[in-house]
């Protein structure tokens, strides 16, 4: 489907697309700030609509520099499609970053990690796990600062579950030992995506890498990986110890939550940025020609 207007926004061009979802550039009515406007296209299941649905119900709610913003949810009614907008990032995503440039500088890392705890911080006291974090889901501004974005596995603590019993969502090699065990997901399951991420920053590879499901599962549950001195012989020890604990398979050994894991970060950040940013205090960033085509992905990857 070719779309040039989506209720009061006016298309300029795609960005990405999956299975059920696509993004595009867009600009609305009246206005000429640019959003990335995720778009759920016709043919979605009902469990597809109702992860959008709370996506979008979620995205509105958080408000906080490292969480990429929904300014705004609505229904195009010539098409019946669901839309939400969300803040165009200009410097695109950590994914990007890495394919581009390798693996980041130690400090560089710990910023952008850094970063992401505190959004995800936030998301956390307000009952919000996000489930999915990946490279595709971290969005980084030109001055390098980082947020979190595609809520779209995420999961509301007061929602309940929009998965069965012993089902997995998300990408495989990034999922807690836990969830792959029947578990429930905390937020020390997203501290273990932090992991992965972080080692990832400093590697420019996973941490648990494959494309055969069994394989990379269970060596996840083996917790089988390069040790990070031995894949980046230039990180700080300490760094590697963080990397390691944020990593453990029992959810009980990983730090207690994101703040503390962002704190230690924070030492290793080459600009380290205060903790009294408040949620209010949201930093735009320019229209650019770059941004994470991965808000599209989650529509395609609902059970």
């Amino acid at each position: 489907m070719k779309l040039d207007r989506v209720g009061s926004y006016r298309v300029v061009r795609e960005l990405g697309r999956g299975a059920f979802g696509a993004v595009f550039l867009a600009t609305k009515d009246g206005l000429a700030r640019e959003v990335a406007l995720k778009v759920l296209l016709p043919g979605a299941d009902e469990t597809t609509r109702a992860r959008f649905k709370l996506e979008a119900k979620i995205a509105s709610q958080l408000e906080h520099p490292n969480v990429v913003r929904c300014s705004d949810v609505g229904r195009d009614s010539e098409r019946g499609l669901l839309y939400l907008a969300l803040d165009f990032v200009e410097g695109g995503s950590l994914k990007d970053r890495l394919k581009l440039a390798g693996a980041l500088p130690p400090a560089d890392a710990a910023g952008v990690l850094a970063d992401v705890c505190a959004g995800l911080h936030y998301a956390h006291q307000r009952g919000v796990l996000h489930r999915d974090l990946k490279p595709d889901n971290v969005l980084l501004n030109i001055g390098g600062e980082a947020s979190v974005t595609d809520f779209g596995l995420a999961r509301d603590l007061a929602s309940g579950r929009l998965t069965g019993e012993g089902v997995v969502v998300g990408t495989p090699n990034y999922f807690p030992p836990e969830i792959l065990d029947g578990g429930d997901a905390s937020p020390r399951s997203d501290i273990y995506g932090i992991g992965c991420l972080l080692y990832e920053c400093l590697t420019a590879k996973r941490a648990f890498p494959g494309t055969d499901f069994y394989l990379v599962t269970s060596a996840i549950r083996a917790n089988q990986f390069i040790p990070l001195r031995t894949a980046a012989p230039k990180t700080p020890t300490a760094l590697a110890a963080i990397c390691r604990r944020a990593l453990a398979l029992d959810p009980a050994a990983r730090f207690e939550d994101a703040e503390e894991l962002g704190q230690a970060l924070r030492v290793f950040s080459r600009t380290p940025r205060s903790s009294a940013r408040s949620a209010g205090a949201r930093t735009e960033s320019r229209p650019g020609s770059s941004a994470s085509c991965s808000l599209a992905c989650s529509c395609s990857r609902a059970p």
